[in-house]
């Protein structure tokens, strides 16, 4: 595919060497990339740089700065060789370009040579990178707050494949620690142990027991270090303890693999902070040992991190307690090296919530200390927390929000809207495919940084910020290339098939009709790029579309999918009003099939956009 990536790779390198040449001033090429942006005003060009950071280094006026830049630009035998702009100009302290139109010629011709397949340069081609995200904790329901890490983490996932990168995605559950003494001790003291054998407790039993504990530990205090005994039991391997601790997994994973199919989300290992026994924790602990940095505090294993992080403040990392118990920490650190060991990543990513950042920082911390190869290798990225109704769900008293409750609520108001409009044959499927774009949106709608407060009346909207707005947009431009095609398809068996059609036809309809029309493709490329550069409306979507792969590649970067998010609501936006204006398919075969062109071209983007974001295509709406 053709895109600005390249045009501002190529920029950044000639103004870098520009500057050096003319000022002496040392600067990345990657520093400028970051800089150039796309202006809001379609008026001040197609994409700008700010001059005002290069400027205040050079104590240099800003339009003294643009005109040796503007001059040696149109100079420059690069510049000129790939024709790229039309025009170069200074305006409000930025310098200002035009792209020309042999950027759509390109975009097309590649389009077409590829079979009409949007595909992105592998930027991350042999990158390996390791992923751990959703990670919920055994014996609890899945909760909403769980979403932001399985949505941010599979949007996330997809986004690096496009990209290229071997992707590995690890589920790790939270199946381990003193919570398991606590939940041990509740079977055998409030439940009949003979119907948590024989199946009859299910996982929201096993919730409502944890939130019973907490209430009794409140009023007899002297539970919390029976539950601690316990704990220490499994971990010495105790017979009954582990039985009824698999169990408890065994009860919980059922629950959880039908979230996944559901979402339809896949993982390469799910493993829980159980699998680091007793050995792999004592390896850990040698090379502490070894490495001299583990400390005695108050009876407990520390690391002190405090010059690590230069910080007076920072806690010690604690490693095993003071009872002998080994932390979560600490098999953390135990996983990150089997991780490195098994995979020998690039990159690791932890998806998980900012309450988090200390942890993580800590476990961080000791690798650094330790100066392991991966020591730089290692990312916390970070989410806001989830409110329903604007309160915070907290898991030991018992207020959190089941997501298949969510998830009823949502596709009951779905439903009966698909009833209520008529606007699917197969009510139900279509409501699912809402529902699950609904629940992804709301997780990547905004930047993943921000808390997000749930809210059933903007899920479900056709206008505006939702995903069922995004769904309806290509509904819509599937509808127009099936109406193209019966219009103007001949072939009996071939409209047979485009009435059954699944969306994944029109492709084979579109190479049928070039083919039976005898038409000629370097001349459609040309007819297609003059069509865009004379009609306005079109010309200002494929300018935004030169924009797609910039944006998966800015979204990885920086782990943000609320970057695609928004590209997708402004391309429906723009679509939608093409389609109140603009009538796509006429009497002049021709010209419909050009602009039938575009529309196949800018549809495949949108779907593009959707599958990384996990968001359900729904064929008719």
């Amino acid at each position: 595919m053709y895109s600005l990536v390249e045009i501002k790779d190529l920029l950044s390198i000639v103004i870098k060497n520009i500057l050096f040449e003319e000022f002496s001033l040392e600067i990345t090429e990657e520093e400028i990339y970051n800089l150039i942006e796309y202006p809001e005003n379609p008026q001040n060009g197609d994409i700008s740089l700010p001059l005002f950071q290069f400027s205040k280094l050079l104590k240099k006026n800003p339009i003294d700065l643009s005109q040796v830049l503007i001059n040696k630009l149109n100079n420059n035998n690069i510049i000129k060789t790939h024709k790229y702009f039309d025009k170069i100009f200074f305006l409000s302290g930025y310098l200002n370009f035009f792209i020309n139109k042999i950027v759509f010629e390109n975009l097309f011709n590649n389009f077409i040579k590829n079979g009409f397949t949007i595909k992105i340069t592998p930027f991350f081609k042999d990158f390996k990178l390791v992923m751990d995200y959703s990670s919920p904790n055994i014996a609890k329901p899945f909760g909403i707050g769980h979403l932001i890490s399985t949505s941010l983490g599979e949007a996330i996932k997809r986004v690096y494949q496009e990209l290229g990168a071997k992707v590995i995605g690890i589920n790790y559950l939270g199946d381990w620690g003193t919570q398991f003494g606590k939940l041990i001790y509740s079977i055998k003291e409030w439940t009949n142990l003979s119907d948590f054998e024989n199946n009859k407790l299910n996982i929201y039993d096993l919730f409502n027991l944890y939130v019973k504990y907490h209430k009794e530990e409140e009023i007899h205090p002297e539970i919390t270090e029976k539950a601690r005994e316990i704990f220490l039991k499994l971990e010495q391997g105790d017979e009954e303890y582990l039985k009824i601790w698999e169990k408890i997994k065994n009860i919980s994973l059922k629950e959880f693999h039908d979230i996944y199919k559901l979402l339809n989300i896949d993982f390469d290992f799910i493993e829980g902070e159980s699998k680091y026994k007793e050995k792999d924790l004592k390896k850990i602990l040698n090379i502490l040992e070894i490495n001299k940095i583990l400390n005695l505090s108050e009876g407990a294993k520390v690391v002190y991190l405090n010059e690590v992080y230069n910080d007076k403040e920072m806690p010690p990392a604690i490693i095993v307690r003071s009872n002998g118990t080994s932390t979560y920490l600490l098999r953390d650190i135990s996983a990150l090296l089997d991780r490195w060991e098994r995979f020998h990543f690039d990159r690791i990513l932890y998806i998980v919530g900012v309450t988090q950042e200390l942890h993580f920082k800590q476990v961080f911390g000791v690798i650094k200390k330790l100066n392991f190869p991966f020591k730089n290798r290692t990312f916390h990225v970070s989410f806001g927390t989830m409110r329903f109704l604007g309160q915070k769900m907290a898991t030991r008293e018992g207020n959190i929000i089941f997501l298949k409750d969510v998830f009823d609520k949502i596709y009951e108001k779905a439903y009966n809207l698909t009833i209520e409009k008529g606007i699917s044959k197969n009510p139900e499927d279509t409501a699912k495919k809402i529902s699950i774009g609904a629940l992804n949106f709301s997780i990547l709608k905004n930047s993943r940084t921000k808390d997000i407060d749930f809210n059933f009346d903007k899920v479900l909207s056709f206008e505006g910020d939702s995903s069922i707005y995004i769904q309806y947009t290509i509904s819509r431009l599937n509808s127009i290339l099936k109406n193209f095609f019966c219009k103007y398809q001949i072939d009996e068996f071939n409209q047979i098939k485009l009435n059954n059609n699944n969306g994944n036809l029109f492709k084979k309809e579109l190479l049928y009709f070039i083919k039976k029309e005898n038409i000629d493709l370097n001349e459609t490329v040309k007819s297609v790029v003059n069509f865009i550069i004379s009609n306005e409306l079109f010309n200002s979507i494929l300018k935004e579309t030169l924009k797609f792969e910039d944006i998966i590649l800015s979204a990885g970067k920086i782990y943000e999918p609320y970057i695609i998010t928004r590209f997708t609501l402004k391309l429906c936006s723009l679509i939608n009003t093409l389609y109140n204006k603009e009538r796509i398919i006429n009497e002049d075969k021709n010209e419909s099939f050009i602009k039938i062109i575009i529309i196949y071209y800018i549809n495949g983007i949108l779907k593009k956009c959707i599958k990384l974001l996990n968001i359900p295509e729904i064929e008719s709406l």
